[in-house]
């Protein structure tokens, strides 16, 4: 899975920029969602909106870095999960406890794309 890491005043975003969010992919995105928690700042954004499948590997990752942030005294955002993804976290109740949003706040616009596609 190719991952994209965008910065910005109040927190970080992370981009996956594949359809597919699993098991096969979890060690990847692991590695990047730790090293956003331990070096990072403010509040992490998961920007869902490329992503068209999710397991429970995936659902399980988020938990446990969205309790990992709760502690920190650290927001998880979930932005624009679409078809599968979202009706799997409607579902499971997780969008009842994580904040989803159908966007980036308007504040945050300018890091609604990786650098290197906002330059295009």
């Amino acid at each position: 899975m190719n991952i994209k890491i965008g910065r910005g005043a109040t927190g970080t975003v992370i981009y996956p920029m594949d359809g597919v969010f699993d098991a096969t992919i979890i060690t990847e995105v692991r590695a990047t969602l730790e090293r956003v928690i331990t070096e990072g700042f403010g509040d992490v954004y998961i920007d869902l909106r490329e992503v068209t499948f999710m397991d429970s590997a995936a659902i399980g990752l988020i938990a446990f870095a969205f309790k990992r942030l709760f502690v920190a005294d650290r927001q998880m955002i979930l932005i624009g999960p679409n078809a599968q993804p979202k009706q799997l976290l409607e579902l499971l109740r997780i969008d009842r406890i994580i904040d989803v949003r159908a966007s980036l706040p308007a504040d945050e616009i300018s890091w609604s794309a990786p650098a290197e596609e906002r330059a295009a």
